[in-house]
């Protein structure tokens, strides 16, 4: 049996992961990215709430070679310039359709995060395809974050990539790729 590392490294290299960004959610304890860098992966979403925690794992990201996903809301206050944060995305919203982020909360933070970086691209996260439309015109990267296990067909994944591409306005559309089961996580729905 492979293991999980050499599994993803050889993931990693078949993918062609320095072609484009292979990240990982909830990385929190900055001691693991070298690990999880060694494994394969290329980004790292270091969205925490505390703006010194963030830049330390940001920081920690960078050193062990990869790149970095923030929120950006801890720092909108002061200029961008001032901020010791190399990120190569803002993660505006995710699944906003799921929370019930309002349009205009999305379309000011977009606004907002625009004219204090207007280098560094927004990215919203949505929970099905169809919803990349509804909110296209606040990000400059979409990303789907559509998990069928075990509640759907692992093929749906491509139905759904096809519906947020047409509703992408022509723009980026990233693939989070379920890694998880959701039947580990029974107060989501218990039944599963």
């Amino acid at each position: 049996m492979i293991s999980p590392v050499c599994f993803l490294q050889l993931t990693a290299s078949i993918v062609g992961a320095t072609d484009f960004a292979l990240g990982i959610y909830n990385a929190t304890t900055p001691e693991d990215y070298p690990i999880i860098a060694a494994a394969g992966f290329t980004l790292v979403d270091v969205r925490v709430s505390d703006p010194v925690k963030q830049m330390a794992l940001a920081s920690a990201a960078r050193t062990a070679g990869m790149r970095v996903m923030a929120n950006p809301r801890a720092y909108l206050e002061v200029p961008r310039e001032t901020i010791d944060v190399d990120v190569d995305a803002w993660h505006l919203f995710d699944e906003p359709e799921v929370n019930r982020n309002s349009t205009s909360s999305i379309a000011g933070l977009y606004a907002r995060v625009r004219t204090w970086d207007a280098e560094t691209p927004g990215v919203i996260v949505v929970g099905d395809g169809a919803s990349a439309s509804r909110f296209s015109e606040w990000a400059d990267v979409i990303a789907l974050d559509w998990y069928p296990v075990p509640h759907l067909k692992l093929q749906t994944l491509s139905t759904e990539m096809a519906k947020a591409i047409s509703g992408s306005a022509g723009k980026p559309v990233w693939a989070i790729i379920q890694a998880m089961d959701w039947r580990d996580y029974p107060k989501r729905n218990p039944k599963a």
